[in-house]
């Protein structure tokens, strides 16, 4: 609540308004990142003093952990996930059609998600440009939590310079660094980082600081898969960096109890807001010019897969931990495209690369549409030989249970069937 309060209170937006600015960042999202790690750090703290010195220590989706690495050193990880990315484009929309002004709301709707769709310069920056204010905010917060209770125990361990090093880090021989010599982790982590380089250009003194004292934390930052998160914990309100999968589609949950996955109803938070503020009748395949979403909703599947890949290399210019994102691609795509996609990814210099391809044989996935079952077709074959073929939306009933013809499919040829 004080995180949401911050990000999304009223001297936010004023700041939005005096500025002329996109909500990504403002001041208010650095108080948040600052109070976060804070929040975090005296989690763990708590934990400890409970549970002693734990190898790993993991707080859900919005966490941190210290944990052993090579040689045993004791590094420290924590870090607020930023699912705000897709959320942001209709921040603004959402605030003007509180205002009573729905046809300024719907303009301004139409040109973000025209942005977001064609990924022009100004969504590029979007994800390089304003990212970095919260990370400044975050690398303070480690400063200022090292001073008061000490960096990461690996920030003050001392490593031996080896040739390796000076090969892959040249500018260390420049500054007088020789084999043999024994280097701070604080200095290496601060100077010789190429994360903390960059962190450097822009805020010189303060990574300065760090290879003095050292950091609370080594990282802090990362884009996880968004869609459990936000559909859990925040009424699928956003999808991070990702388009939504679909405007309407299920997904596969795992229920207490049920011998196959439970196939349960979600909407995108953006067609349910449109409902809501410009056209209660308006549903995903509606037909007629009442019922239809405008054109500029789009989806996963309506980017294309290098566009996908260059938002993400966009996006991970201020992550310095881990980055996810995933390329929709269509069942019949050749496989000469889709190995292309791996080859760009290489060149644009991404950490990895998630693909997915809708592959009924093979198994179903976690997000399915609804198109995409009632053109598929199980065939089951029963005891005494007989075949039975139902399409994939279909219910059936079997052992005292119904499941969606899919996942009974997939349980009975996984062998996860009655395991739940």
């Amino acid at each position: 609540m004080l995180l949401h309060r911050l990000l999304h209170g009223r001297h936010s937006l004023e700041w939005h308004q005096r500025h002329h600015t996109s909500p990504e960042a403002t001041p208010c999202h650095a108080t948040a990142a600052r109070a976060g790690e804070r929040l975090l750090d005296d989690g763990h703290q708590a934990v400890h003093r409970r549970h002693g010195d734990l190898e790993v220590i993991a707080h859900g989706g919005m966490g941190g952990r210290h944990q052993r690495g090579h040689g045993g050193q004791v590094t420290a990880r924590q870090g607020v996930g930023r699912a705000e990315r897709a959320f942001v484009l209709g921040h603004d929309v959402t605030r003007a059609a509180q205002d009573g002004g729905l046809q300024r709301a719907v303009g301004q709707l139409r040109g973000r998600e025209i942005s977001q769709r064609r990924h022009t310069e100004v969504a590029r920056r979007l994800l390089t440009g304003a990212p970095a204010l919260v990370v400044v905010a975050v690398d303070e917060a480690a400063l200022d939590l090292a001073r008061e209770k000490g960096p990461a125990p690996i920030m003050n361990e001392e490593f031996t310079v080896t040739g390796e090093m000076l090969r892959k880090r040249p500018e260390m021989a420049g500054d007088g660094w020789k084999i043999g010599s024994k280097i701070p982790g604080r200095v290496l982590h601060a100077r010789y980082s190429r994360y903390m380089q960059r962190v450097a250009s822009v805020a010189p003194s303060l990574v300065e600081q760090l290879a003095l004292v050292g950091a609370r934390f080594t990282h802090h930052t990362s884009i996880a898969p968004t869609g459990t998160i936000s559909l859990s914990l925040a009424n699928n309100a956003s999808n991070g960096i990702e388009p939504s999968f679909a405007h309407h589609y299920f997904r596969n949950v795992i229920r207490e109890g049920k011998k196959s996955k439970e196939k349960v109803d979600v909407f995108s938070f953006e067609m349910l807001a449109y409902r809501e503020l410009v056209n209660p009748r308006a549903m995903p395949n509606g037909t007629t010019a009442a019922d239809k979403l405008p054109d500029y909703f789009t989806t996963a599947d309506d980017i294309t897969p290098t566009e996908h890949v260059d938002i993400q290399a966009a996006s991970q210019k201020w992550i310095d931990s881990s980055i996810s994102k995933t390329a929709n691609v269509p069942t019949d795509f050749k496989y000469e495209s889709f190995k292309d996609i791996y080859l760009y990814a290489h060149e644009k210099g991404l950490k990895g690369c998630t693909t997915f391809r809708f592959n009924p044989e093979a198994f179903q996935g976690v997000l399915v549409k609804e198109e995409d079952l009632k053109n598929t077709t199980y065939v089951f074959t029963l005891e005494d030989g007989t075949e039975v073929s139902v399409k994939g939306d279909e219910e059936i009933e079997y052992d005292g249970e119904k499941h969606s013809a899919a996942n009974l499919y997939d349980a009975l040829k996984e062998g996860y069937y009655g395991k739940f």
